[in-house]
């Protein structure tokens, strides 16, 4: 993380690689994980001691995937195996993918928020110009959804977030991130934080190791 890629690689005799992607399962459990017990509110069981509450079903609900690499294609995956209807999001637009009913682009967002159950945030800021949540995009969303961000607080408006879940327009953000701007909604209730545990455990040493042998 956080090398300066392009201007090692300009340097001869540099070679770089990278295993990130081995802890794929490991985050879309993580994300599987929150999805399921935020969906059957089982949140409101633990936190709030509702002694009366009838756990929802997560079969046919909808879940919009954002990002379609490694990560957001085991994330998508998982979400099928949860009978989840799955509807992916990919910056370059339609096309075939094995583990989502439908794919979109990136600008028919709002559409697919107006009708989304779960929406999971896989892509990257250095991808995008701007927050892909604003104001806009929230107003959009299906109330009672479920936001899951994967270590990028910074795509969504935390203003414009901490207002729409002050309103109970969304059941629930979560965040994976040590990201400093999450300090601003650590205390707003629907709002779950860790602290970028999703890749746990870590497995990426050894594989790091045996490329570089």
């Amino acid at each position: 993380n956080n090398y300066k890629f392009k201007m090692q690689c300009d340097q001869r005799n540099i070679l770089i690689t990278h295993s990130r992607t081995v802890e794929a399962t490991n985050i879309a459990e993580y994300v599987l994980s929150w999805s399921n017990f935020l969906m059957k509110g089982l949140d409101g069981c633990l936190l709030k001691n509702e002694a009366l509450i009838e756990p929802s079903h997560c079969q046919d609900k909808r879940f919009l995937q954002i990002g379609l690499g490694s990560v957001g294609s085991e994330i998508a995956r998982l979400a099928k195996v949860n009978a989840y209807k799955v509807w992916g999001i990919r910056k370059r637009g339609p096309s075939f993918h094995p583990h989502c009913n439908k794919i979109y682009s990136l600008d028919q967002l709002h559409s697919l928020l107006s009708t989304s159950d779960v929406v999971c945030c896989a892509l990257s800021k250095d991808k995008l110009k701007a927050s892909v949540f604003n104001r806009a995009s929230l107003q959009h969303m299906k109330k009672g959804a479920i936001l899951i961000f994967l270590n990028n607080c910074e795509l969504v408006d935390l203003k414009d977030l901490k207002l729409t879940l002050q309103k109970g327009d969304l059941k629930a953000a979560v965040f994976d991130s040590t990201h400093p701007l999450l300090q601003s909604v650590k205390d707003i209730e629907g709002v779950f934080i860790t602290p970028a545990i999703a890749a746990h455990p870590l497995g990426s040493c050894k594989r790091a190791l045996d490329i570089f042998q």
